[in-house]
């Protein structure tokens, strides 16, 4: 039984699909339309009521009259395929003629139709849709070209002499190889040939191997085949040139070559056209590259913070961007066409301009300065500008173009820097001690004090501004070259006792020994600029103790005149150590002040750029900010560890229980906002300095709460006990926590000076507090053992002397 369409949509969409469908039922042999496009009624002159139910080859049949119709049996068998294969079937080009009820006649037609399956949801044949294309026309221009062909054919000599002639290449093929048959010279240059003998009577492929799989070649193929003449432009060709594959463009035409009817060969005529066609794609190319500066350029200009603009020869303005429009307070409209007087610019600072404008305009050179002038909305700045001249086709000026930018915070900064390198020289050339500043990895001698000039036994202009084993090339292998290198390399801090170190010193070969600091100087971003030496020349103390060992041993007797003497010597190095002490404070105290300003600065001009900012010059603010941050902390804790680092001179009972209860008070928001437990034991009370000791469980207890781990609440114990060392009682006050630990081979490093086990950017910090912590204990001739496991929490146990 017939199947109906769903519902009058469906049958509407069905009726109006573009092109010629007919929809079949799989009902073989007779293959019952059910339905079928507007189109394909129209054009086979149809009913659609009279034709929906019926059987395909009742509505369409064969010409009575035409004893070679083939159209019903080829259909059929066509059909019957897909029926039974389940399969696409594209059939040949097709003769099958259609009934004219008008003039009662049949009309030829040439079809190219395909028949497709339509399955249902068993994966049976549902439908068959027969699709058609007329190309009935296609045919008769066939005919034709087979026409031509045969006149051709008639006349090839004529052909011949007329290719030989022809302006053009052309070349005559034959045969289903395309056989090279004739071919002139214009043609044998781009093959890329010498003479006829190379490609005459060779296939086309075999004269040129190259054309393998190309569409040209397959054009010709298909005319070869087909009969329907080709012409293409522009048509891209691979070719072999001189041993390398080369692509060329060509105006290219195959038309075929027909006698008695049969094609015989095809005529081919092209032209090299490479030239055009790679010259209007370099145009093409050129002129997206130009709209693209021109859209990257509007875009700068329009989002630069710079002032930019142009200037005509009579100093009228006939460009400003964004930014110049916005420091004037004045709209494109209010500004361009406009001179610089007219614009707000002062009568002295036109007539300069001017001057300048007439400078790059007659001489053709830029031109540079800096001026200060009042902003709309800033106030007065200070600005960067340089003027360029724009020239013509013919090399003339026609305007000049300039560029300003505002570096008043630049300024500023300037002279903050230059503040602080001032300050540092102060600092050097006043110290107590022999001091210098080593400049870049050469270690140039930038600053150096009387001291250490003295020190070094050489004139002042010999050392200065040169690298440091330059002026000192009596200096050189004696290990001091790789541990500034590594100074400069790490930012880790040297420090050397008693190193002995020859020096030439007037004339003569001394051998010295000196205590010294190589520390590392950064700049605001924490890069390192160079390094500053600390010497404190010991070599008097040294050889004075040595003379006194060789004393001890020879003279036994005089051993308390020796220890008088000794103990004179270990107070001056007290006093010299002191004095670096004393140093160290009084620089960290001075250098607070232009960390501060940094801090200020940044931020007002944070806030002043906070609406232009891209966010990665944002991110530069921070980490300037952040910078200056962590240079205060670093200076407070230096400060506070040179406090610790005096041993207090009086003593007391202190009760640790009370200093204790007022460090988990000043850490009551960390201890809540961590979640953390603080289980604290009976603990004793000793004798020392009360201020220190609570210094010290201060910085305990905030590293244990510092490295908690993320995810679990810390848990904090302080327990006591005695102990005995060496024979000697000690209080051992444990702090135990559950953090992140550390590895045991760390157990010692942690206390150095700016020791950190971590980034930045993980645990804050300076790397003193341990540091601070382990100076308090040997203040109060005790001792500290740090023992830990990573991830199971780390043990600090304190011992204090019983007294």
């Amino acid at each position: 039984m017939l199947e109906k369409p769903a519902s009058l949509d469906a049958l509407t969409i069905l009726n109006n699909i573009p092109g010629c469908h007919l929809f079949l039922l799989p009902d073989a042999p007779r293959f019952t339309i059910a339905g079928a496009t507007n189109e394909y009624l129209e054009i086979t002159y149809l009913n659609r009521h009279e034709a929906i139910g019926q059987g395909v080859f009742e509505t369409l049949s064969d010409d009575p009259d035409n004893p070679a119709a083939t159209g019903v049996k080829s259909l059929s068998a066509s059909l019957s395929y897909v029926r039974e294969h389940k399969l696409e079937h594209r059939m040949d080009d097709q003769r099958y003629d259609i009934f004219n009820p008008v003039s009662g006649e049949f009309e030829i037609r040439v079809w190219s139709p395909i028949n497709k399956p339509v399955f249902d949801q068993e994966g049976n044949v549902q439908y068959i849709v027969h699709t058609v294309r007329d190309i009935t026309e296609k045919v008769q221009l066939r005919e034709e070209g087979r026409i031509t062909g045969q006149k051709l054919q008639e006349s090839k000599s004529v052909l011949r002499n007329m290719m030989e002639q022809a302006p053009v290449a052309m070349l005559l093929s034959t045969g289903d190889d395309v056989l090279i048959e004739n071919v002139n010279a214009s043609m044998l240059q781009l093959m890329n040939k010498s003479s006829a003998e190379e490609v005459l009577g060779k296939t086309m492929l075999e004269a040129m191997p190259e054309l393998a799989g190309q569409e040209a070649y397959q054009r010709v193929l298909n005319v070869r085949l087909s009969g329907i003449p080709y012409a293409g432009l522009e048509q891209p060709v691979n070719l072999l040139i001189n041993g390398l594959i080369e692509i060329r463009y060509f105006n290219f035409s195959c038309t075929p070559v027909l006698e008695s009817g049969e094609i015989t060969g095809v005529l081919h005529v092209a032209v090299d056209v490479t030239l055009q066609v790679t010259t209007r794609k370099e145009i093409e190319t050129a002129k997206a590259e130009i709209e693209r500066q021109k859209r990257l350029y509007e875009t700068i200009n329009s989002a630069t913070p710079d002032l930019i603009y142009v200037f005509d020869l009579a100093y009228h303005f006939t460009y400003a961007n964004k930014a110049l429009l916005e420091m004037w307070g004045k709209t494109w409209e209010m500004a361009i066409g406009k001179g610089l007087r007219a614009n707000g610019y002062e009568e002295w600072h036109a007539q300069m301009h001017e001057k300048e404008i007439d400078y790059v305009s007659s001489t053709k050179t830029s031109i540079r300065g800096q001026v200060s002038f009042p902003h709309a909305v800033l106030g007065k700045r200070i600005y960067d500008y340089i003027f360029v001249p724009v020239l013509n086709a013919e090399g003339d000026v026609e305007a000049v173009a300039g560029t300003t930018r505002d570096i008043t915070e630049l300024k500023k900064a300037e002279e903050l820097l230059k503040e602080r390198e001032r300050h540092l020289r102060t600092l050097i050339m006043q110290a107590p001690t022999a001091m210098c500043f080593m400049l870049g990895p050469d270690h140039v001698v930038d600053i150096a004090n009387d001291h250490i000039i003295k020190l070094w036994g050489k004139p002042k202009e010999a050392v200065m501004n040169k690298p440091i084993f330059e002026g000192l090339p009596d200096a050189k292998d004696q290990g001091l070259e790789k541990i500034l290198a590594n100074v400069y390399a790490t930012g880790e801090t040297f420090r050397g006792t008693e190193h002995r170190v020859e020096l030439v010193r007037n004339g003569q070969l001394d051998i010295t020994y000196q205590n010294f600091v190589y520390e590392p100087y950064r700049d605001s971003e924490e890069k390192i600029l160079g390094i500053i030496a600390i010497t404190t020349d010991v070599t008097d103390q040294v050889m004075a103790r040595r003379k006194i060992e060789e004393i001890v041993a020879q003279r036994t007797m005089e051993l308390a005149q020796v220890n008088e003497s000794l103990q004179h010597i270990n107070k001056e190095l007290q006093r010299s150590n002191q004095n670096l002490e004393e140093f160290a404070h009084a620089a960290s105290h001075d250098l607070k002040e232009p960390i501060r300003k940094i801090h200020f600065f940044t931020h007002r001009l944070k806030e002043q750029l906070s609406a232009r900012l891209e966010e990665s010059e944002l991110r530069s603010f921070n980490r300037i900010e952040n910078a200056t941050e962590r240079m205060g902390n670093l200076i407070d804790d230096l400060l506070l560890y040179s406090h610790v680092s005096q041993r207090p001179h009086q003593r007391e009972a202190v009760d640790l229980n009370d200093k204790v209860k007022r460090v988990l008070e000043d850490l009551e928001l960390d201890i809540e906002e961590k979640g953390a437990t603080i289980v604290l034991g009976k603990l004793p009370i000793v004798e020392g300095n009360k201020r220190q000791l609570q210094q010290l469980f201060q910085n305990l207890i905030s590293n244990a709460l510092k490295y908690s781990k993320a995810d679990v609440r810390p848990q904090i114990e302080l327990i006591s006990s005695l102990s005995t060392n060496d024979g000697k009682p000690f209080h051992r006050i444990a702090v135990k926590d559950n953090g992140i630990g550390f590895q045991p081979e760390y157990a010692n490093k942690i206390f150095h000076m700016f020791t950190r086990l971590h980034g930045k950017n993980e645990y804050s910090g300076t790397g003193v507090g341990l540091s601070i912590v382990k100076k308090v204990v040997e203040n109060h001739d005790g001792y500290i053992v740090a023992e830990s496991t990573p991830g199971k929490g780390a043990v600090f146990s304190v011992f204090l002397p019983v007294h």
